[in-house]
């Protein structure tokens, strides 16, 4: 009988499709663990870039896509997806051992020959290599694929090593990313290796030995056992995410305590999220009181979709009281009502428009100049009086403003606020800037630990709020963001001691 195997990507996928499909995907998985392969329509595709990719007939408009052994019996189910994208993902990837790690990997073949020519084409004209001081012989050593070597050598800049992000395998980009930042071969082996899972370190690497690979790379893969496994994971794929914690992740996530404020930064699909709930679980469990900690993010549907997975992840019902999940607006919106006993009055996107029109007609300056300005400069920095407007960075806020300027200009947005004052009202981020310096003004702060999922977005006074929600000290703050282009640090943004990266 088969032995099946699924990837986290195949959950995920999964637990999207509509049930009809979903029993669909059930019944294919039955027929396979029958060893029934004339009635799965295992296909193989000729133009594949792997030759033992295969894929599985769901339905007429679903295919599953399927790693098989060139000898066993054991298979891996990568994904599904409807019949166009299944096959474009199955004749575009190239499955391998890495050399060094053991670990299987990805790679996004058919993206790299289209990139290929470009690279050749760029590289004639330039007069450096990115890396020319690394052998051969250590990119191996360190995982790179033989086979990606001549890519690998037509590299001359980091924003060409850029472009393969999405196309390489994720352990063989951040070994060339170190390399090019100027850590030594043996800097970086010492990094990479140790991701690998205890116990899983290779003496010696069988490229061909695909089982073994995927007991090395339980992030990501995971072969099971049998046929109740399996219909407890796809009956709450997300619960099933638990198996695929990096031993890395699962030390961040449980790590006994930290000395403050903590940033895990990762790429999409790394886990951030699951981290940051396993966190919120640990966490929960030390503590005493109902509520003290507080899982958050940036909108309403991210939120729900948190406490959702919660709910997945944990049944304690002394756990989850104590537990907290609400959006940052939310949050801004309980803090001004306790303490002023009234909902706050959002002012109308159109409404706030005409009075910014208004502004920028009697002071000559732009009307979208103007609302940046206070978001972007004055709401981010917390200036209250125009003394600290005239002295205050404006980084990336284009061109340089004269002193005579900035005064004109706050006049011109004070106008603004000052009418939202007089009719009582706010914007979403003016509410967490006034929830922030309530919060900063009680004796006691609202929770023990806030964690914080998707955080990118977040403006600086809704950071503010955040860092105001928790007393200062072990486990305050717990952030997983999504990674974006590295900006100057701005003044409100939480500070970045105590932090573990992955």
């Amino acid at each position: 009988m088969p032995r099946l195997g699924i990837a986290k990507e195949f959950l995920a996928e999964y637990a999207k499709l509509q049930k009809p499909v979903q029993k669909a995907v059930d019944a294919a998985i039955a027929k396979f663990r029958e060893h029934t392969h004339a009635g799965l329509h295992l296909e193989k595709l000729n133009n594949a870039k792997d030759p033992r990719i295969r894929t599985i007939r769901i339905n007429d408009f679903y295919r599953g896509v399927v790693l098989a052994p060139d000898s066993g019996d054991e298979f891996l189910l990568l994904t599904v997806l409807p019949h166009d994208e299944a096959i474009a993902y199955a004749t575009s990837r190239r499955f391998t051992v890495n050399q060094a790690l053991g670990v299987l990997e990805v790679r996004d073949q058919r993206g790299l020959d289209a990139i290929e020519p470009t690279l050749r084409e760029a590289a004639k004209g330039s007069p450096r290599q990115l890396f020319a001081h690394v052998k051969d012989a250590d990119l191996k050593r360190l995982g790179i694929d033989s086979h990606l070597l001549p890519l690998v050598r037509l590299l001359s800049t980091e924003e060409h090593l850029e472009a393969l992000a999405n196309l390489l395998p994720a352990a063989q980009y951040d070994v060339l990313v170190a390399l090019a930042a100027g850590y030594t071969p043996e800097e970086v082996w010492s990094e990479i290796s140790a991701y690998l899972p205890a116990g899983t370190r290779p003496t010696e690497v069988d490229t061909e030995d695909i089982s073994a690979a995927i007991a090395r790379t339980p992030d990501r893969f995971a072969m099971v056992s049998g046929p109740e496994e399996l219909t407890q994971i796809l009956k709450h794929p997300f619960d099933a995410w638990r198996i695929f914690l990096h031993p890395a992740q699962r030390e961040i996530a449980y790590r006994s305590s930290y000395s403050g404020p903590t940033l895990v930064t990762g790429g999409a699909g790394t886990g951030k999220t699951v981290t940051a709930l396993h966190r919120a679980v640990f966490l929960a469990r030390r503590a005493a009181a109902p509520a003290s900690v507080l899982l958050t993010t940036f909108t309403r549907n991210l939120a729900d979709a948190l406490d959702h997975q919660l709910a997945l992840l944990t049944d304690e019902p002394e756990v989850r009281e104590r537990i907290e999940v609400l959006n940052v607006d939310r949050l801004a919106h309980r803090v001004f009502s306790e303490a002023y006993g009234r909902q706050p009055d959002i002012v109308d996107p159109r409404e706030l428009r005409q009075l910014w029109e208004k502004a920028a007609a009697s002071s000559g300056f732009n009307a979208v100049f103007l609302e940046r300005e206070w978001v972007q400069v004055i709401l981010a920095q917390g200036l209250r009086e125009p003394a600290q407007y005239l002295t205050a960075r404006r980084h990336g806020r284009g061109k340089a403003l004269r002193a005579d300027q900035r005064l004109a200009v706050w006049e011109a947005i004070r106008h603004v606020t000052d009418t939202l004052r007089q009719l009582g009202q706010h914007t979403h981020l003016q509410l967490a800037d006034e929830a922030a310096r309530l919060l900063a003004e009680r004796p006691v702060r609202p929770y023990r630990h806030v964690i914080v999922d998707e955080g990118q977005d977040l403006h600086p006074a809704q950071w503010r709020l955040l860092s105001h929600a928790a007393a200062r000290g072990p486990d305050d703050l717990f952030i997983s963001p999504r990674p974006t282009p590295p900006t100057p640090p701005t003044p409100g943004m939480p500070p970045r001691r105590g932090g573990a990266v992955w």
